[in-house]
């Protein structure tokens, strides 16, 4: 094509075609590079949101059973006082084995200057854990223990006059 064509504004198709081609490979690239960040952004967004609500999860079910657990030394504390027999008196209760896919255990800790008690429900990687007050009314404490989730048993003790929480 001479310099005159171009001036007078013809092109030759071919020309056309070439940076077309060129045109449409860089544009598809870049939709591709586009939509992948966009897409892996989602991703890594969704993953945190899961995780929060995952947590959250543990954190309501840690607080149920803790709940749950402290009812039932409750229960058993009341039964202790009005029991013909206390000395065979025990309560087990069925809790989860895991919550949420975690497993979890539950403690005891008593507080020398109070008669209260403190049940814990952590995790075993102690990410999460939740704290539940309890106060004796008939027996004179909770031996301090320690006892993985599932089947749980609280008894009472008539010799040392104490709650007992053990692995059912």
């Amino acid at each position: 094509m001479s310099g005159s064509d171009r001036r007078n504004g013809h092109v030759d198709p071919s020309a056309r075609v070439g940076e077309r081609a060129v045109s449409s490979a860089v544009s598809y690239s870049f939709i591709i590079i586009i939509t992948l960040t966009l897409t892996a952004g989602l991703v890594v967004g969704t993953d945190a949101l899961v995780e929060d609500q995952r947590q959250q999860v543990v954190t309501d079910q840690l607080d149920v059973v803790g709940q749950q657990m402290v009812a039932t030394i409750e229960t058993t504390d009341r039964l202790s006082a009005t029991a013909n027999s206390p000395d065979s008196l025990a309560i087990t209760r069925d809790f989860p084995q895991q919550l949420a896919g975690s497993a979890y255990q539950i403690r005891v800790v008593n507080d020398p200057s109070a008669t209260d008690s403190t049940v814990y429900v952590e995790t075993v990687d102690g990410d999460i854990s939740i704290a539940v007050r309890v106060r004796l009314r008939s027996a004179s404490g909770i031996r301090e223990t320690e006892v993985a989730g599932g089947e749980t048993r609280v008894r009472y003790d008539p010799v040392s006059d104490e709650l007992v929480i053990e692995d059912a």
